[in-house]
């Protein structure tokens, strides 16, 4: 499917937010509560250990694809290579890097400046953002996926909610929160829904991405 395959998005006002939050509930309620339970169980990251159970609880439930061992011998792909050890100890050695971002409530810095583990900033974006949205949940981190990417891109494409931006110009995390922001001011002129938070929101657009993928409305890239 090329870029110019892809259907018009549908009208956000004919959007049931409602009904993309009760599916995801009903198909996720399960690793959300786990998720919940164990952030709040290990939420002193004194040790190392417990940000690696952290890491390997994000990954499983949300398929984040990081390697389990140090190395990979994955010639298709399927993983990325980022290991669970080396992203645990990358925010184990910079907590107090990290300590100062959230005292500033800086979620741009923190993002921005943790998302590069070695060489491959990109693959840790992702899964940097969902990490640290759990950990300090009263900083309002928007989870990046490339589903929500496409999103705020295709929609941006048809009805120009604000500045143009590419989906690979979303790799930078104030341009990303920028479109995040404009695409829900847009969304509420048409649609009377209240969302309750920041994760009701993540919950929205990435239901409603999948949807959207599926039915061919949006391409979604790794880029």
């Amino acid at each position: 499917m090329t870029a110019n395959d892809v259907k018009i998005v549908p009208d956000l006002s004919t959007v049931d937010i409602k009904d993309c939050i009760k599916r995801f509930e009903a198909e996720n309620q399960t690793s959300e509560v786990a998720v919940s339970s164990v952030f709040s169980r290990y939420n002193k990251n004194i040790e190392l250990s417990e940000i690696l159970i952290k890491v390997i609880v994000i990954n499983s439930c949300y398929n984040a694809r990081l390697n389990n061992n140090h190395t990979s011998n994955d010639t298709e792909n399927v993983n990325l290579p980022v290991d669970v050890y080396t992203i645990s100890d990358h925010f184990f050695r910079r907590r107090e890097e990290i300590a100062k971002y959230v005292e500033d409530k800086d979620k741009i810095s923190l993002i921005e400046n943790l998302k590069k583990v070695g060489d491959e900033y990109k693959i840790a974006y992702s899964f940097v953002t969902k990490y640290f949205y759990w950990e300090y949940q009263d900083m309002d981190i928007y989870m990046v996926d490339r589903y929500v990417k496409g999103v705020l891109y295709y929609y941006n494409k048809q009805i120009q909610y604000t500045e143009k931006f590419t989906q690979k110009d979303l790799d930078n995390y104030t341009v990303f929160c920028s479109a995040y922001d404009a695409f829900f001011s847009a969304l509420h002129k048409v649609n009377n829904y209240v969302f309750k938070s920041t994760r009701e929101k993540d919950i929205f657009l990435w239901m409603f991405a999948k949807d959207l993928e599926k039915k061919k409305h949006i391409k979604i890239t790794y880029e």
